[in-house]
């Protein structure tokens, strides 16, 4: 984006930025302000590659997974602080939306 920043100033035709596939894990929110759409009349479009996917995610990779009732089929891993702090809310595993637990604690009255 600083690149198109940098060119949108003084823009005399249009500028494409091609995503190609895959995932990109942002560390930020990912914000497009006035200064990433286009000067002069012109355009700044942001478009996947043909026929490509790319994702943008500000997930974190969850890993260490350790099996701690087999009778049950759970499973537990550190998050960290601040994951835990953001509030964790969705989980994904190999892509497919996985129910959260929830302590006894954590249910309404």
């Amino acid at each position: 984006m600083a690149k198109v920043r940098t060119l949108n100033q003084h823009m005399t035709s249009d500028i494409d930025v091609d995503l190609y596939g895959g995932s990109y894990r942002l560390a930020d929110t990912f914000e497009l302000g006035p200064q990433d759409s286009g000067s002069n009349g012109f355009h700044v479009v942001y478009q996947p590659v043909g026929g490509e996917q790319p994702v943008l995610t500000g997930a974190t990779r969850v890993t260490g997974f350790t099996e701690s009732d087999p009778a049950l089929g759970i499973w537990r891993a550190p998050v960290g602080a601040a994951v835990a702090a953001a509030g964790g809310e969705q989980l994904f595993v190999d892509g497919q939306r996985a129910t959260l637990a929830r302590s006894a604690a954590a249910r309404p009255g």
